[in-house]
């Protein structure tokens, strides 16, 4: 076998790797209900990340209600689209527990945190998933 075409074969084998290995991050790191990040990537974001960073704590208001009188079927739809909303407005989302999420901002003030917060919070009410209006409560 030549050279080139060992290369070649490894080449291959190492995009194939590399394709394993983000599937797999994927599998461990992310909430499959809404493709933002989950407790486990959470856990381990570095203290140096977090210690310069600015905390946002989400959570969608009466999802319990939404769940006995909708359905969870239709609870899971709410909360699928409030991760959504929060990860068109910042990208490190994470989904905690059912129905909260929280958000590190880096590389930004308390009062560009703030304004992101207040863009999102009109935006998850708009969005058309039930009769009524979609409520969450941040701080």
């Amino acid at each position: 076998m030549k050279v080139s075409a060992m290369i070649q074969g490894l080449a291959v084998e190492v995009n194939h790797l590399e394709a394993e290995v983000e599937r797999l991050n994927k599998l461990v790191y992310l909430d499959p209900l809404t493709g933002c990040f989950n407790r486990r990537k959470l856990d381990e974001v570095s203290i140096e990340d977090s210690a310069s960073g600015i905390w946002a704590a989400i959570d969608i208001c009466k999802l319990k209600a939404i769940n006995d009188t909708h359905g969870h079927a239709l609870g899971d739809a709410v909360i699928a689209s409030v991760g959504s909303v929060i990860r068109s407005a910042t990208d490190r989302v994470f989904r905690t527990g059912g129905d909260e999420f929280v958000v590190l901002f880096s590389d930004c003030t308390a009062d560009e945190a703030m304004s992101v917060m207040e863009r999102v919070s009109p935006m998850v009410e708009a969005m058309n998933v039930l009769p009524e209006p979609i409520v969450i409560a941040w701080g």
